[in-house]
């Protein structure tokens, strides 16, 4: 249960890192888990696929377009993952 726990907490430290990286997000008061597609100013639709790119390269995973069109926010991206 420990390694799963840690590999969770990982997913999300490097899902964390890579959208404040790609939005450009150095506000520590902003709740990374909380947003998705439209909820930044920054986060419209070719970020969005951008972002789905670095997650797939970082992950070494590959995402189908179906799965693609059903990821809107962080959480959605998370529970991808969780699958993967």
């Amino acid at each position: 249960m420990k390694n799963a726990t840690n590999k969770m907490l990982n997913l999300q430290k490097k899902l964390t890192h890579l959208i404040k990286e790609k939005l450009k997000i150095r506000d520590k008061k902003i709740d990374i888990s909380k947003l998705g597609i439209g909820k930044h100013s920054k986060w419209d639709s070719l970020m969005h696929i951008n972002i789905l790119l670095d997650v797939e390269k970082t992950f070494n995973i590959r995402l189908t377009m179906k799965e693609m069109t059903e990821i809107n926010s962080y959480k959605d991206i998370i529970n991808k993952l969780k699958k993967k």
